[in-house]
C-alpha cells in the first residue's frame, strides 16, 4: 500500500462508525519517514484521527523512524495527526527492526509519543526532553557570561542587539509544551546566538589588532 491508500482506509473505518484501539504500522522507515507517511503527505491524512478510539495506540514497526531528534520530532507530529482528537500513544523505533513485523522488536529500544486529547503531542521516553532544556539553558548561561565580559569592547548597540538574540533563544526553552519539536526551534535559535556572539568576537579582535 501507498500513503493514499492508507488515508482511504482510515476513512472507511472512520465513515464506517467503528474505532480503531490498537494500529501496527508496517513500514520501511528511516530518520523521520516511513515509505507510507513522511512530512510531505502527513497533512493529507488530517481528519483520519475521528477513526480512532480515544487512547489508542499505534505501533510503528518501521526501522529507525525515531534513531535521531528530528525522528523523534517528526513521531510527535504523526501523533497529532493520527491521534489528536482522542489522544493516545505512539511508539516507533529507534534502530533496525529485527525479526518478524508481528512477532520481532527493536534492540536499540523504542520512543514513545503521548499525545493528549486534542493534539498535543511530545516524547515520553526514549529521549530526556528536561536534560536537553538543562543543557540548552546552561549553553545560554555560559553565552551571556561571554557576553558580559565582551560587553565594552562591543558598545552598547552590538551589545543591546546580541542581548536580543539570547534572550530570543531563551524565551524558546521555557516553551510549553516542552515537546522535541520545541527542543528543536530552541536549539536552532541557541546555536545561532552562539554563533552571532563567537563572530562578534573575532571581529572585535580583529579590529583592536588592525587598531595597535
Amino acid at each position: 500500500k501507498d500513503g493514499a491508500a492508507l488515508k482511504k482506509e482510515l476513512e472507511k473505518v472512520r465513515d464506517s462508525g467503528a474505532r480503531i484501539k490498537k494500529l501496527v504500522f508496517l513500514a520501511h522507515g528511516a530518520s523521520g519517514l516511513t515509505t507510507l507517511v513522511d512530512d510531505s503527505n502527513l497533512r493529507d491524512f488530517k481528519g483520519v484521527d475521528s477513526a480512532f478510539a480515544p487512547g489508542a495506540k499505534v505501533e510503528m514497526r518501521s526501522c529507525s523512524v525515531a534513531s535521531d531528534e528530528p525522528g523523534a520530532a517528526f513521531v510527535e507530529r504523526f501523533g497529532s495527526t493520527f491521534l489528536g482528537e482522542g489522544g493516545g500513544s505512539v511508539d516507533a523505533a529507534k534502530g533496525t527492526y529485527v525479526g518478524l513485523p508481528l512477532v520481532g522488536g527493536c534492540p536499540w529500544g523504542t520512543c514513545t509519543v503521548t499525545v493528549d486529547a486534542g493534539g498535543c503531542a511530545r516524547v515520553t521516553k526514549g529521549y530526556d526532553l528536561a536534560a536537553e532544556k538543562t543543557k540548552l539553558t546552561g549553553r545560554l548561561d555560559a553565552a551571556q557570561k561571554r557576553l558580559d565580559s565582551l560587553a565594552e569592547g562591543f558598545g552598547p548597540d552590538r551589545t543591546a542587539r546580541l542581548k536580543e538574540r539570547l534572550d530570543a533563544a531563551r524565551g524558546l526553552t521555557a516553551a510549553e509544551p516542552w515537546t522535541m519539536n520545541a527542543v528543536l526551534a530552541a536549539k536552532e535559535r541557541v546555536e545561532l546566538a552562539e554563533s552571532l556572539l563567537s563572530a562578534a568576537a573575532k571581529s572585535g579582535r580583529g579590529a583592536q589588532t588592525s587598531g595597535r
